[in-house]
């Protein structure tokens, strides 16, 4: 569809979340300059006022059915989703029922190479660091200053939190949270809807669904059942 007249030339996008996470994405894609965020959507809405980062807030997640109907096809995921990353994967999954297409938000400082891909939805924000080879599915979020080595993997809605550190040909499996400041060692394999705790230094594999904290990193807990850890539909 054309550009609304009031984004300035630039393809209307929806956020879906309105707290801190979803002020940095908002950020990253105003400098693109290729998106005008026409509005936010909020579970909390009717707590939060009529405006969130200078953007309108125009409700919960209901409205999205009655936003697409008016010809909005871009939407953002705006949950940063500590640990836990089944509330993006619930919000992807509605985006794609409804026909959304989730933009990519990749910030100007960070360094992604030519020679690394990524799926649809990828956020990669502030002085990240994505090397050659390295392969992001979709959703996937990359946090600030984190570093994605090459070869590297990361599975479906996985977060690599900031400042994490994957050393070369690591696989982070579907729905893993790596921890802020987390180091991985080189070949590691992080299990589907694992959670790596914050400053934990991984030297051997994390079974799915574990959580592992420490340097050197041991188990501490498994996570209950996660979205994250059932095959990718």
């Amino acid at each position: 569809m054309p550009p609304e007249p009031h984004t300035n030339g630039r393809m209307p996008v929806l956020g879906l979340g309105a707290g801190g996470h979803a002020g940095v994405v908002i950020e990253c894609l105003t400098l693109a300059d290729r998106y005008a965020v026409v509005g936010l959507l909020d579970g909390a809405a009717s707590e939060l006022g009529p405006n969130r980062h200078g953007v309108p807030l125009l409700g919960g997640d209901e409205e999205l059915p009655r936003l697409r109907a008016t010809g909005i096809v871009h939407a953002f995921i705006g949950v940063g989703t500590p640990r836990n990353t089944d509330p993006r994967i619930l919000l992807w999954g509605r985006l794609k029922e409804l026909g959304f297409e989730v933009v990519s938000a990749v910030h100007p400082t960070a360094i992604v190479s030519s020679l690394a891909t990524y799926g649809e939805g990828v956020t990669i924000l502030a002085r990240a660091v994505v090397n050659p080879q390295a392969r992001l599915g979709q959703n996937v979020l990359i946090n600030t200053g984190a570093i994605v080595e090459h070869d590297c993997q990361i599975g479906d809605h996985a977060h690599i939190a900031s400042g994490a550190v994957l050393a070369g040909g690591v696989q982070v499996e579907r729905g893993a949270f790596v921890g802020a400041g987390a180091c991985i060692r080189p070949g590691i394999v992080i299990g589907a809807g694992a959670v790596v705790g914050t400053g934990a230094v991984v030297v051997k594999n994390v079974a799915a669904g574990s959580v592992v904290v420490g340097n050197p990193a041991r188990p501490m807990a498994k996570q209950k059942p996660l979205l994250s850890m059932r095959a990718a539909s």
